[in-house]
């Protein structure tokens, strides 16, 4: 099957939602590195991302196409700054001040930290469903738009998405 838009990417992820694991994607986000010394934003934060895939050809996992799309999440957040949704006020503000006024690269990786910080103590209290359920919420309720939108416009990735979903 060819994911050619979010819609069949959502019947993928529902269709392999029992074998989705919390603990891969958050495993997946920790692996993607930032590339501060990159003075453009995007470049700094996707360059390791788009350096794994070109690497992996057709062995992407799902858990890792997520963690992808956690990281746009919050480099939306970052750059927007959508001071409106829950997430990023409840993520910026377990960071000191300070390091709100530091790179926007520096930034999205401080709250991605925070991000997976929250997922493994919620790992450690109620288990990998949790882990799961929460970023399953995260990605496709409260921030649904932006993770389909992210699907839709981003032709390179979701080229090799569609390959490791087939």
């Amino acid at each position: 099957m060819v994911i050619k838009n979010s819609k069949e990417f959502m019947e993928k992820v529902v269709a392999e939602y029992s074998a989705i694991s919390g603990e891969k994607i958050i495993e997946s986000l920790k692996k993607f590195s930032y590339k501060h010394e990159l003075s453009d934003f995007v470049e700094a934060c996707l360059s390791s991302i788009k350096e794994y895939c070109e690497g992996a050809e057709d062995k992407i996992t799902l858990e890792e196409v997520l963690a992808i799309l956690v990281r746009f999440n919050i480099m939306l957040f970052v750059e927007k700054r959508v001071s409106q949704n829950i997430w990023y006020l409840i993520l910026t503000k377990l960071l000191p001040e300070e390091l709100q006024k530091v790179k926007p690269s520096e930034f999205a990786q401080k709250i991605e930290d925070k991000f997976i910080e929250f997922m493994e103590m919620l790992e450690e209290t109620q288990g990998d469903e949790a882990v799961k359920q929460s970023i399953m919420n995260f990605l496709f309720k409260e921030n649904k738009k932006i993770t389909l939108t992210a699907l839709d416009i981003i032709p390179k990735l979701t080229e090799r998405i569609q390959k490791v979903l087939n």
